[in-house]
């Protein structure tokens, strides 16, 4: 959260889930059907000619293969697509949630000549995605003819008296019965390749670990005097390039006192705030409250004892009582 834009991780967990559904969806409803259908059927079709079964299954080849280059180069434009998605509906979810500066500026058509930037570079993607989609279907023609010629050949066996008319029709049907669900098969396989391009970057954001955690057995507030002590603080914020905020800062507030801390923007006023609800761990010293270590106390038993005014001024859209 501090490093990223609220947008872009809106963003790509939408596309993530998304992702995930659709993946639960394909491969829970018909992965299993189709597998158990297709060997079903081969095994049939082999009983009664094996290289009619052997080509049944080898006339997906060449489509295995136009898909795969179709998956190639669709991913590289889809990688950039995301990009674009990610920045700019970030920004954008920006200006919306601030429409009052936007209009007090009069920005409304830089605003408008940046969204249509951004149409513009989505669209021209799309068109090169549907162009390679069309181009893909020389695999399903490939297919088509493929099939043409096994049925073909079963016609001829049948003529030549190698069927009867009636294994002939069931030839038939097991060979349309085999390519059915290889073809569901071959687009579950590619449905999953293509939702794992979005789904990487959720997974990224899902699998990341913070790096301030409790200890085993933290302790929790019994009863709060209020002391509180930074004794030899030394911190930097690790996404600012190593820039350092405090260097063996140390002061006490007693029970029942109050302390104001005054000075230019950035010289730290907000970052002992953060400290002190352990938003980030100093690099060296303490924070204690009442002689405990924050870092011995329970997230929950800390934060429900120190109340934060944020200075950046947020309602919910929610009752009163609710914010």
């Amino acid at each position: 959260f501090n490093k990223t834009q609220s947008g872009k991780i809106m963003s790509r967990v939408s596309r993530g889930v998304d992702g995930v559904r659709s993946i639960i969806s394909n491969v829970g409803t018909q992965l299993i059907p189709s597998i158990v259908t297709s060997i079903v059927a081969v095994v049939i079709v082999m009983y009664f000619n094996f290289w009619i079964g052997f080509a049944s299954i080898t006339m997906f080849l060449p489509y295995w293969a136009v898909k795969y280059w179709r998956f190639k180069i669709l991913s590289k434009i889809e990688k950039k697509q995301n990009r674009v998605w990610d920045r700019d509906y970030s920004h954008f979810w920006e200006v919306v949630s601030n429409i009052r500066i936007i209009k007090s500026f009069s920005s409304e058509h830089g605003e408008l000549s940046k969204f249509r930037r951004v149409v513009a570079k989505l669209t021209g993607n799309s068109y090169k995605m549907e162009k390679i989609n069309n181009q893909s279907v020389v695999g399903d023609l490939l297919t088509d003819i493929w099939t043409f010629a096994i049925f073909a050949y079963i016609v001829f066996l049948g003529y030549n008296g190698t069927f009867t008319v009636g294994t002939m029709f069931l030839m038939w049907q097991y060979s349309q019965i085999i390519r059915e669900p290889l073809y569901v098969l071959t687009w579950i396989y590619w449905e999953v390749r293509h939702s794992e391009i979005g789904i990487r970057d959720y997974l990224k954001i899902i699998d990341q670990k913070s790096s301030l955690t409790e200890i085993n057995q933290p302790i929790s507030f019994s009863h709060v005097n209020g002391k509180i002590e930074l004794t030899n603080v030394w911190f930097k914020y690790p996404e600012k390039g190593g820039q350092e905020v405090f260097k063996g800062l140390s002061f006490v507030v007693e029970p029942g006192k109050t302390m104001a801390l005054v000075g230019h923007s950035g010289v730290g006023k907000t970052t002992i705030a953060n400290l002190m609800t352990r938003f980030f761990d100093p690099d060296k010293g303490s924070i204690k409250i009442d002689d405990i270590d924050i870092r011995d106390l329970s997230f929950k038993s800390l934060r429900d004892n120190v109340g934060t005014v944020m200075q950046e001024s947020f309602l919910f859209a929610e009752s009163i009582a609710g914010n």
